[in-house]
């Protein structure tokens, strides 16, 4: 995969200081439809597709509109989550994944809780949650030896923090170089889909 971040109609001077409520935009596109099943195993893997769907989608559409190196999904699969086909015949694999502040937020911007989110967020939090999260993903893919290259991309869930306030602390981002890529996808002040390759200075 190309290693330079990725920006999408990106402004530096946007803040993403949107206040959750339970119509807020993001919710209306993670909340997604529940009853596929009555096995609540089965209910979380449709869920869990549905997310990880709309995330590589998103990622593919920016990467694709800002390399000349187009991919496609390969295969859809466990782990990792897609194989991914590059233009030169190349495969890689991508691990999808999301950022919630902690679980009570994932509940209630998922549609599991009616309870409101009312806990006031900090960045430090976020960074330490994000951090946690890659050092998950790194412990599951260490010890596996691949046969090809692996990305991880984070899709972001906040409301209240966006592109900018992540790269304004970028050097406490923990690196993880069992990784070709961290892609982080995110919104900013102006509601636009971003992505970065966080492994990147």
């Amino acid at each position: 995969m190309h290693e330079s971040a990725v920006f999408l109609h990106h402004n530096a001077n946007c803040h993403h200081t949107i206040p959750y409520t339970k119509n807020s935009r993001f919710l209306k596109i993670l909340n997604l439809q529940k009853g596929v099943s009555e096995n609540k195993m089965s209910e979380h893997n449709s869920e869990k597709y549905l997310l990880e769907n709309a995330a590589v989608n998103i990622f593919i559409q920016i990467y694709n509109q800002n390399y000349k190196d187009q991919l496609t999904i390969q295969v859809r699969q466990e782990r990792p989550d897609v194989i991914l086909a590059h233009a030169g015949q190349e495969f890689s694999g991508l691990e999808i994944t999301h950022l919630f502040y902690d679980s009570q937020q994932a509940k209630v911007l998922l549609g599991r809780s009616e309870d409101d989110f009312d806990r006031i967020e900090t960045m430090d939090k976020s960074i330490d949650t994000l951090n946690e999260l890659i050092k998950k993903k790194e412990r599951i893919y260490r010890d596996l030896g691949l046969s090809h290259d692996l990305s991880l991309l984070i899709r972001n869930a906040s409301p209240i923090y966006g592109m900018t306030d992540f790269l304004k602390h970028k050097e406490c981002i923990y690196k993880s170089y069992v990784f070709t890529n961290i892609w982080f996808l995110s919104r900013d002040g102006d509601g636009e889909w971003l992505l970065t390759d966080l492994l990147q200075p």
